[in-house]
């Protein structure tokens, strides 16, 4: 009986299957198969049939391999409406179905653990791909897979993709489903490597040609560098709850890049303006360059203040990095161009200044705090 059963439903299955590509148009085919995944494991499970979880183990690579390595998605009319387009629905749909369907499996019993982590897998690569795609979707409108991605862009897709490892870390605090901690985990740390690698070092605006804005302060360098760091730092202290050290730490330290490069080039964007590579002409003047020194010795006072308070050794020695940085400079560059006695009275204050930073170092960096 269960025999013909599952030959019967199997049957029905693929005959539905194969009506499908008749009936819809190519964009709409996979989401019609992803509902239908979820069909296959609610059935699997309600008349005990193997078979059914075999067929929807199948067809969810099917629909996997659709949407993750089908290019030809980009040629579907996708829209130019930045969020309500046909991504929305055409990945959005397909991530509720898989969720759904990974839901019902782990209710099934610890005979399906394996087919839900595969959903769950596929419903968090869709979720990657539908933000990474709503964000190309943002700055190439219509046509998502076109284009390098922009300074701008580059820095949206490393806070959107850790805004979604965040979130999936803080909605998995009690579930603890091993899937969704580690697509967390990967987000966040895909999110510190492309903003190290894309804003920060190869579309670095103080060597590449981009524009940052003409206001003070006020302009894209918080979006391109500000807001990655606050990404990054809920997700460090996310990731701290749980007990981990090893990607908190590296995703702070990422912060404290991120933090020192804002700092350095919001400095150069108020002598220089909207580029800061220096095509448009305009020297460094001893102003400007007095001007990082400084900016350099008050965020390294920051952080060994933030450091004492919060007991926080990594915070202690990242001032104490950049103190002697900014130190350095001004014994070896900044007084290089100051008259004999200039020089002298800049050494003699430069002396005083190390004897206090010696003295402050190490009362509250070289050793432990209580």
């Amino acid at each position: 009986m269960d025999a013909g059963l599952a030959a019967l439903a199997v049957a029905v299955t693929t005959f539905v299957s194969l009506a499908v590509p008749l009936e819809l148009e190519r964009q709409w085919l996979t989401v019609a198969w992803a509902l239908e995944v979820t069909a296959l494991v609610w059935l699997a499970g309600r008349f005990k049939l193997p078979a059914l979880a075999a067929l929807a183990r199948l067809m969810a690579v099917l629909v996997a391999v659709r949407l993750l390595v089908n290019f030809s998605v980009f040629e579907y009319p996708i829209g130019t409406d930045p969020v309500f387009n046909w991504l929305l629905y055409g990945y959005g749909l397909p991530l509720l179905a898989f969720a759904a369907a990974a839901w019902l499996a782990r209710r099934q019993g610890p005979g399906e653990a394996q087919l839900a982590t595969l959903l769950e897998g596929g419903a968090l690569a869709f979720a990657f791909t539908l933000v990474t795609l709503e964000v190309r979707q943002l700055y190439h409108p219509g046509t998502p897979g076109s284009g390098a991605p922009t300074l701008a862009e580059s820095a949206a897709l490393a806070s959107a993709w850790g805004v979604l490892g965040a979130v999936l870390l803080a909605a998995n605090r009690k579930a603890l489903l091993k899937s969704v901690e580690w697509g967390g985990r990967i987000f966040l740390a895909l999110a510190a490597l492309a903003v190290l690698v894309l804003p920060s070092f190869l579309l670095n605006p103080l060597w590449d040609h981009n524009a940052v804005g003409e206001t003070p302060v006020f302009n894209l360098l918080l979006w391109i560098y500000a807001l990655p760091a606050v990404v990054l730092g809920f997700g460090a202290a996310e990731l701290r709850r749980r007990g981990s050290r090893k990607l908190p730490a590296a995703l702070s330290t990422t912060v404290l890049i991120l933090a020192f490069l804002l700092l350095t080039l919001e400095v150069r964007q108020a002598f220089h303006g909207n580029y800061l590579d220096g095509l448009n002409g305009g020297e460094s003047t001893v102003a400007e360059r007095y001007s990082y020194s400084a900016a350099w010795i008050l965020f390294g006072a920051a952080l060994l203040v933030l450091g004492v308070l919060r007991r926080g050794k990594a915070l202690r020695y990242a001032s104490l990095a950049v103190t002697l940085l900014a130190v350095g400079k001004v014994f070896l560059y900044d007084t290089a161009n100051l008259s004999d006695l200039y020089r002298v009275f800049s050494f003699l204050g430069l002396g005083v200044s190390l004897l206090a930073l010696a003295w402050v170092y190490q009362r509250f960096v070289f050793r432990e705090l209580p």
